[in-house]
């Protein structure tokens, strides 16, 4: 899975179906519908633990942030780390990062009021640890 020619890892076989091995039960009976109208998907039921992570997801929002937010959240926190006050325009080599306070894989949401300003230092440091 890991190598090419394959463009999709085992995670995403896991979390459509719950399994690895559902994953390849519902491809063998994909593949066994022949020519039986292949113009139509399958009736393919969505796992509970899919239905679930689906609406926790689509509850929290997108993990990357977007552009407008991003930028709305540097401007907020004057463009300087909020743990340790670094910034680009008074130390060289500082970069910013906008990092979730509660993480996002741990259902934190991706909204203005759950992002801050940190320097690659202080955020790469912390990983998914709460604050």
């Amino acid at each position: 899975m890991n190598e090419l020619p394959s463009m999709v890892g085992a995670k995403a076989y896991v979390r459509r179906w719950g399994t690895w091995r559902k994953g390849l039960t519902a491809f063998v009976e994909r593949v066994n519908l022949g020519d039986q109208e292949t113009d139509t998907p399958p009736n393919i039921v969505a796992s509970e633990q899919e239905q679930q992570v689906r609406s926790k997801e689509e509850r929290r929002g997108p993990r990357d942030v977007p552009l407008a937010l991003r930028y709305y959240v540097l401007k907020r926190d004057d463009f300087r780390c909020v743990v340790c006050g670094a910034s680009p325009a008074i130390t060289r080599g500082v970069m910013l990062h906008v990092d979730h306070i509660d993480p996002w894989s741990k259902g934190g949401a991706t909204v203005a009021d759950n992002l801050r300003t940190t320097c690659e230092a202080c955020n790469l440091g912390k990983g998914a640890s709460l604050p």
